[in-house]
């Protein structure tokens, strides 16, 4: 979703070229408005931010989520691990992966503990990246609301010199 819009008020100021003397006119935002879609365009940046933070999150806790249930799967042996299986643990790094799949007695420890050890990581980062969501979050409802005030602003502005008018 994209807050920017199109600036209605504007102001017109006037230049002379120093060079042949001509005077050139140009509109200009008023100074509410630029600061409007400064903090607009800041909106929909923090907004990018939290979005990506948010998936980030979500692919830890999956990553999570799967370990847990290949570690389940590692409670009866002799268990071969899926080509999936395998891909999940390769993605996520974790050491001690039976070339063949096949999961014994002799390498359920090692593998066991590469993903008890993954997990561990895994859920004290995603605990770091919820408390970066927070902060990222909080800095997007800041710039929202302040953009918020300032269209309030304006508008009340607008309200009163149409009284004054009518």
């Amino acid at each position: 979703m994209t807050l920017i819009h199109t600036a209605t008020q504007a102001t017109q100021a006037t230049q002379t070229d120093p060079i042949n003397g001509a005077v050139r006119s140009e509109k200009q935002l008023s100074l509410a408005d630029s600061a409007n879609i400064a903090l607009l365009k800041r909106s929909d940046s923090l907004e990018t931010l939290v979005r990506a933070q948010i998936n980030e999150i979500e692919n830890k806790n999956e990553g999570i989520t799967q370990l847990g249930r290949i570690e389940a799967l590692l409670i009866t042996l002799p268990k071969t691990l899926t080509a999936a299986d395998r891909t999940i643990l390769q993605t996520l790094n974790i050491q001690n992966i039976p070339s063949d799949g096949r999961v014994t007695s002799s390498n359920v420890t090692a593998l066991s503990t590469s993903i008890k050890n993954t997990k561990e990581s895994l859920t004290s980062v995603s605990q770091l990246d919820t408390i970066k969501l927070q902060s990222l979050n909080g800095k997007f409802e800041q710039a929202n609301s302040l953009a918020s005030q300032i269209m309030k602003s304006l508008f009340m502005q607008a309200q009163s010199i149409i009284r004054n008018i009518s």
